[in-house]
């Protein structure tokens, strides 16, 4: 059994969603959402290739789920940004606010 058993697949994504945002060994996950175009909706799993621990979750949650899965941003405030999770499968979103300006700095 492991930790997403227990969890609502809602519950399971903000996990998911938080610790790409949060933990340092995902860098690579903020690093190439934000060469994307802000404002364009992007599937979340390509984003997450060479991340084994973030790409084994999402299979754990099924292929609609993982293909539903979508994050957005756009710049607020000067520098900052509002990031958003979305999945259209479970009818789920999640909100971040993130300081860009500071991890495109290296300030993390």
């Amino acid at each position: 059994m492991n930790l997403y058993d227990a969890l609502t697949i809602q519950d399971a994504l903000s996990l998911i969603a938080g610790n790409l945002l949060a933990m340092k060994e995902n860098e690579r996950f903020v690093e190439r959402l934000f060469r994307e175009q802000e404002g364009d909706w992007i599937v979340v799993e390509p984003l997450c290739e060479g991340l084994p621990e973030v790409s084994d979750e999402l299979q754990e949650l099924g292929d609609s789920v993982r293909e539903s899965l979508l994050v957005n941003w756009i710049t607020f405030a000067g520098s900052y940004s509002i990031i958003v999770f979305l999945s259209t499968d479970v009818l789920w979103s999640t909100v971040a606010l993130y300081n860009m300006k500071s991890f495109l700095e290296g300030d993390t």
